[in-house]
């Protein structure tokens, strides 16, 4: 049996009706809906039918406008069902798991076109953690006025992984076009 603990996924980005596979579409809404139930009362937090899709816009936070999907008892925090039909859909997510035990808490970002998602240990408050090497060298390239070469080798440590440095996209609003 694995360990179990916090997680939260937010989901945004659009899904053209016309083009989207029904079945991606609706294991999303049964994952949402049935196996990641709001655990504070345990019934299903929304009810999202595929066959409906303004059930997905009711289930879309208001202030956030994207799809948030928490479980305290996240298999290792995760959400690797959801995350892997977000991908097939082209949905990009931001997801935070606890530390807990050995584990190490995680920021994971999806944004479509990436070849797989980035991750980076983070703390229990979705704190981005990371090696302090590249920040080091990084104070020291702004002490000799090297901006432009502290600032690719931030957003290459911070937002990429080592590749090539992007600015970090938002999460775009949720939507069913």
């Amino acid at each position: 049996m694995g360990d179990y603990f916090p997680g939260r996924i937010h989901i945004g980005g659009s899904i053209d009706l016309k083009k989207v596979d029904m079945d991606d579409l609706g294991r999303l809404a049964w994952l949402l809906s049935e196996q990641h139930p709001d655990y504070a009362g345990n019934e299903p937090k929304h009810s999202i039918n595929a066959s409906k899709p303004e059930t997905f816009m009711a289930a879309v936070d208001k202030n956030a406008k994207v799809i948030i999907c928490e479980d305290a008892e996240a298999s290792g925090g995760m959400f690797e069902d959801i995350e892997e039909v977000c991908q097939h859909l082209g949905l990009s997510y931001d997801r935070w798991s606890d530390a807990k035990y050995e584990c190490e808490g995680e920021y994971v970002r999806y944004r479509p076109g990436m070849k797989e998602p980035f991750t980076v240990e983070a703390n229990n408050d979705g704190t981005q953690v990371c090696d302090r090497a590249p920040v080091l060298e990084a104070y020291d390239l702004l002490n000799q006025d090297r901006v432009k070469e502290a600032r690719k080798l931030l957003m290459r440590t911070l937002y990429t992984g080592g590749e090539t440095p992007v600015e970090p996209e938002q999460l775009p609003p949720f939507r069913i076009a």
